[in-house]
């Protein structure tokens, strides 16, 4: 009797798409062909649990496979995959998804093939997960190995917990730029995403004076015990001025900055480093791309702060079929230091990445948006322009009067508008959200009322050939 114990470690099955080798129990191997034999597989173990977190070995053995054969068999290898399952809202079929996983002669698998296989398809947070584990084992039936023979599956009810760093779900700075309590805090900024998925936290802020010092304070401590330790976040050597470096959360020290001016942090709490940049922001961004070729970069957002958010409106369009794609640029022509969409850690709205480059797409198709480049917490969102509207005392306030987009001359038309100098205004899609008042040379976000006369109005919106937004009235 052949008896052989076999340790398979945690894999990731899905029963719709299981290899084949789980379903052919012999397979000819040469042109003799041998009487089938019965051979038979069980498992001592009832279920596995690991917590990858403290885990030290590079390999775990995971099941004890006994396979009973007849004499002469000669094992092969092990076949081994993992089942997981999706919990899935009322109502809804459950997701499946299943991975091969590589089983040493031993019964070994890798530490870091498992996290893989967990991660990818539950993601990074340290959640305990639950999975079955499947196995069989492939024999010759003599050592000139004319025939294989597959064993029965054995599945094996499993848990495991994927090894990562706890993350907090916020961040704050404090130091002697800000203040060194919850009073005076400043938060880190981070995208919708879950953190695990997206452990980036980015902050902008300004130090007042020469060599200040800053620390890091997670959200369990703020809602705690605001300075515990460990929790807090800082440098292992008290006064480190390294732009980048390690995180530490037991006896953190104070990092320090030593020249006064803007910054921005920007810290990855999966590898538990940070990185500080001087900024500097220019006064225009300068969209450019398939509306005209890739060659022009007319259009340009305008900084509206010192933080470095860029604001605007552009026109996409995609006259050569080459994709309604673009990017920006921090001088109108010059590539260097170029904003694409790898700059950002968030593009939300209308726009997005787009897939096996760094350009940005245009979703909603054709058409004016408004855009929010954020390059101090670099992100990016954007409205399409359904409809320019212009809504004022004339008509009650309660509508609007549509305007037609001239895509030859980049405006806005309305012809016999009847505004009066009572007071108007310019909004999209029909709402208070965007909209632009001011004065008739310089519209802006938020602007104040336009009090003048017009029947004939035409908006410029897109900067192309003016630092301003502007309309033309008659």
């Amino acid at each position: 009797m052949f008896k052989k114990l076999f340790y398979c470690g945690a894999v990731l099955a899905l029963l719709a798409s299981c290899n084949e080798d789980f379903d052919d129990w012999a397979s000819p191997q040469a042109n003799e062909q041998e009487e089938m034999q019965t051979v038979s597989a069980s498992s001592n173990i009832d279920n596995l649990t690991f917590d990858l977190n403290s885990v030290e070995d590079d390999s775990l053995q995971v099941v004890d496979l006994t396979i009973d054969a007849p004499e002469g068999f000669l094992l092969s290898h092990y076949v081994a995959q993992v089942l997981c399952t999706a919990e899935a809202e009322e109502g809804e079929e459950p997701t499946l998804s299943s991975y091969d996983i590589a089983v040493s002669n031993s019964g070994k698998v890798a530490k870091a093939d498992l996290q893989n296989i967990i991660t990818s398809f539950f993601g990074k947070r340290p959640d305990a997960r639950n999975a079955e584990l499947t196995v069989l084992a492939k024999l010759f039936t003599s050592a000139n190995a004319t025939t294989v023979v597959n064993t029965n599956k054995v599945t094996v009810p499993m848990t495991v917990t994927p090894e990562a760093t706890p993350i907090a779900s916020a961040y704050y700075l404090v130091g002697d730029m800000l203040a060194w309590n919850a009073e005076g805090m400043q938060q880190f900024s981070h995208s919708d995403a879950d953190v695990y998925d997206d452990p980036v936290f980015t902050i902008v802020f300004t130090t007042t004076a020469d060599n200040q010092y800053w620390k890091i304070i997670p959200q369990d401590n703020v809602d705690n015990d605001f300075w515990a330790n460990p929790g807090v976040i800082g440098t292992a050597i008290d006064g480190d001025a390294s732009a980048e470096g390690n995180l530490v959360n037991v006896d953190a020290q104070a990092g320090k900055i030593e020249k006064a001016g803007k910054y921005r942090m920007t810290i990855n709490m999966l590898d538990f480093t940070y990185k500080i940049e001087a900024i500097n922001f220019e006064d225009f961004v300068y969209f450019i791309g398939a509306t005209d070729g890739w060659t022009n970069s007319e259009q340009r957002l305008s900084l509206q702060n010192s933080e470095g958010l860029y604001t605007g409106y552009v026109y996409c369009a995609d006259p050569n079929g080459w994709g309604n794609q673009f990017k920006f640029q921090r001088a109108a022509g010059s590539w260097d230091n170029e904003i694409n969409s790898a700059t950002f850690t968030s593009i939300t709205g209308d726009f997005g990445p787009v897939d096996g480059n760094t350009n940005i797409e245009a979703k909603a198709g054709e058409a004016l948006y408004y855009v929010e480049l954020d390059l101090g917490q670099l992100t990016l969102n954007a409205v399409k322009v359904e409809t320019m509207g212009i809504i004022g005392d004339f008509n009650g306030w309660g509508g609007d009067v549509a305007m037609s987009w001239n895509a030859e001359d980049y405006c806005f038309e309305a012809y016999r508008v009847g505004a009066t100098a009572s007071g108007w205004k310019f909004r999209v899609n029909g709402d208070w959200t965007v909209n632009l008042g001011g004065a008739v040379s310089d519209l802006v976000q938020n602007g104040e009322n336009l009090f003048v006369d017009a029947s004939i109005i035409k908006l410029y919106p897109t900067r192309k050939d003016n630092d301003k937004i502007y309309c033309v009235i008659e």
